[in-house]
């Protein structure tokens, strides 16, 4: 029986079996440990299909670098386990009277208030079955989840069990208080303070959901790391990673696949058609959350503090030392748009993570400018929250706010692979004023900053726009003497263009 319109509702039932693969397989399956195996549950129910106005049902699929284009929903579900098991998942738990003992309840309830981590299942109960109402047996985990694309949960009896809150302002004035949960085995801790590793890791994934947040308050009750066999991968509130990663290798890891709740958990992206839109813009706002959490916190005491800025994240993405990666990529370079499963594994790190985060940096840094580009990108992600954009949906959000035509940055940037090589190629002084000729030597097309340097050590910059470049590859900057001397000349000083040739940006008079 078709489904009634206007808010009809049709039940479907479908039975089912779903087989744990081992630990070979990179988004899900089991893992061994000294205490017990480690359950990491994903993709693991019939989804419904998306349809769209474009490609209609989406019926791709799901192949080497491809990931999921999911609809919005409501879920509920039941996870019966051994009573000796912790479980955490998607949503928020709807029995923890049910699961866990008194002690851990009232922890759990700290947890929920508390700005530091809070134990609230320790090492030393792992694996005991001290749950009401029964102390053998199964347990039956029921958890809650609305308005998400995908329900995942792990379970085990290795699990310690962290937390902590996390107050995220949302934009009608209200507070979220996000418990920050981590989930990991004993093989998941480090010895060493200067190498920190999962006890950690709720301190780490609280800094992300606050520090994102800057782009869209973070809307959803909980935010799970779970310590597994995987190297990292996210669903929504909840994430698969390491248990052996330590360190800043660990905040990068917590970082990005929590990052995922905002692309594209929160802005539904076609993930099999345009990775770049969930990975490439995830790995962009990366980049501020590092430099935030170990640069621009007063607690010098936190081990890697001062070193976000050179973080690979941060350096891969840096118009200078990205233009070194991409020639090193060369043979392996595909347009961004390449459908994920066609760009070659060894290549996926560069075209579908750094080339489109150090894209939206140099048009950020260096064609928009921070204000018109932040508020464009804030106002793309509130726009196309919890609905399916299209790559020409970004464009048109990103040219509509910002008042800029970047039709040249999409064309060359996302569709081709050629690269940007700027040289300066003389520098004179001509009725009064210094004159920079530079010269376009590549393909792309870039505003070009440039910076004069006086006898007097004074500087003075300005800025060729792009559109000097439609009628040629040779164009000038300009400032006045003021009865200055100028003694040379450098273009992009601050290293934010993907400049193939550094050798030429420069000149002396």
């Amino acid at each position: 029986t078709p489904v009634a319109a206007n808010g009809g509702k049709v039940t479907v039932e479908i039975p089912y079996a779903f087989l744990v693969p081992g630990n070979r397989t990179p988004r899900m399956g089991r893992m061994e440990t000294a205490e017990g195996t480690v359950y990491a549950i994903a993709q693991w129910y019939p989804r419904v299909a998306v349809y769209d106005d474009v490609s209609g049902w989406n019926t791709m699929p799901y192949l080497g670098s491809g990931e999921f284009y999911l609809g919005y929903g409501d879920f509920e579900y039941a996870v019966t386990v051994p009573a000796t098991m912790q479980v955490v998942g998607t949503g928020v738990l709807q029995n923890p009277g049910d699961v866990y003992t008194a002690e851990q309840r009232a922890r759990l309830d700290r947890a929920r208030r508390s700005e530091t981590t809070v134990r609230i299942v320790e090492p030393a109960e792992v694996g005991t079955a001290a749950a009401t109402p029964s102390r053998t047996g199964t347990k039956t985990w029921t958890f809650k989840a609305d308005n998400v694309r995908d329900a995942s949960w792990a379970a085990s009896d290795a699990f310690i069990l962290d937390g902590a809150n996390a107050a995220i302002r949302q934009d009608d004035g209200s507070t979220n208080d996000v418990l920050i949960l981590s989930a990991y085995p004993a093989e998941g801790l480090s010895s060493n303070p200067a190498e920190p590793g999962w006890e950690e890791a709720t301190h780490f994934a609280r800094a992300t959901i606050m520090n994102n947040s800057r782009w869209f308050p973070y809307p959803y009750p909980e935010a799970v790391s779970v310590a597994t066999h995987v190297g990292g991968m996210e669903y929504p509130m909840l994430h698969f990673s390491s248990v052996t990663s330590r360190h800043t290798d660990l905040f990068n890891v917590v970082d990005h696949e929590l990052g995922h709740n905002w692309f594209p958990m929160i802005v539904g992206s076609d993930e099999r058609r345009y990775a770049w839109m969930d990975e490439g813009f995830n790995t962009f706002i990366n980049t501020f959350s590092q430099v935030e959490f170990y640069d621009e916190g007063t607690d010098t005491s936190l081990p890697g503090y001062g070193t976000g800025k050179d973080s690979r994240y941060v350096t891969l993405t840096r118009g200078n030392t990205f233009a070194d990666y991409q020639a090193r990529m060369d043979a392996n370079n595909r347009p961004i748009m390449t459908y994920p499963d066609r760009v070659p594994g060894q290549a996926s790190g560069f075209v579908l993570y750094f080339k489109p985060a150090a894209g939206l940096r140099a048009l950020r840094d260096e064609v928009l400018g921070p204000d018109r580009f932040d508020t464009a990108f804030k106002t793309y992600i509130r726009r196309w929250a919890y609905k399916h954009p299209q790559p020409a949906d970004f464009f048109r959000t990103m040219e509509d706010v910002s008042g800029e035509d970047l039709d040249w940055f999409w064309r060359e940037w996302l569709y081709g692979t050629d690269s940007f090589d700027a040289g300066l190629a003389g520098l004179s002084v001509i009725d009064g004023k210094a004159v920079a000729a530079v010269q376009n030597n590549g393909v792309l097309v870039f505003p070009v900053t440039v910076e004069f340097t006086f006898t007097d050590g004074s500087t003075e910059r300005t800025q060729i726009p792009v559109e000097a470049w439609t009628g040629g590859d040779q164009a000038a900057a300009r400032v006045s003497l003021n009865g200055r001397t100028v003694r040379a000349a450098r273009i992009d000083p601050d290293g934010l263009l993907p400049d193939t040739d550094r050798a030429n940006d420069a000149a002396t008079l």
